[in-house]
């Protein structure tokens, strides 16, 4: 019997502590568990940060390129268009050389560049293509009587032809010239038609 009771005893002191050793593995092992998911949602955590903060920098590098593009796309329309506009007024302004129109717009041109030069006396000359006849430059100094009212005395050069449509006006001892060349006169509205086009553009 005590032989019983004593092995009794070691088997059950045995049980506990194995109970004891396997309660403290279990311990461990959640522990470990917990420690392990805290890590992979820490983990997590910092990727999802990490994915956010990309996704945003490449969101703001996408809308960069697209504003860039636009204004790429927009700058080279508008200067699409101001060359059509040129073209159009080139090949225009070509096609009434001969007509009264033509005249007087060849009338004012004169008018406007004696009124720069500001002299009494000067030389006007045109391209090849042009004729200019004795009412255009009486048209001229009318013009110029009825702006300044100054009396003016106007000479054809025919002899020195300019290469590009227009007139140059020049005074008779060669010292002051002014250029209203098509070409002159459209870089100096060149700015203006810019703006204009860029006001429609930005309508759309």
């Amino acid at each position: 019997m005590d032989e019983q009771r004593l092995l009794d005893g070691i088997i059950k002191q045995a049980e506990e502590d194995s109970n004891k050793i396997l309660e403290r593995a279990n311990e461990a092992v959640i522990e470990k568990n917990n420690a392990l998911d805290a890590r992979q949602a820490r983990m997590t955590a910092e990727t999802d940060i990490k994915i956010q903060k990309k996704m945003l920098e490449i969101e703001k590098q996408t809308e960069s390129a697209v504003i860039s593009e636009k204004r790429r796309k927009k700058l080279k329309k508008r200067e699409e268009i101001n060359a059509e506009v040129i073209s159009r007024f080139y090949s225009k302004i070509e096609n009434l050389i001969g007509t009264d129109e033509y005249n007087d717009f060849s009338a004012k041109l004169i008018a406007e560049g004696i009124i720069a030069v500001n002299e009494d006396e000067v030389e006007v000359s045109c391209s090849h293509r042009e004729e200019l006849n004795q009412a255009v430059l009486n048209k001229a100094a009318d013009y110029v009587k009825t702006l300044t009212g100054r009396t003016v005395s106007i000479s054809l050069n025919s002899e020195n032809r300019i290469s590009a449509q227009g007139i140059t006006i020049g005074s008779k001892d060669g010292r002051i010239n002014f250029s209203n060349r098509i070409s002159s006169r459209l870089r100096r509205f060149d700015e203006d038609i810019k703006q204009l086009i860029f006001a429609e553009l930005n309508k759309e």
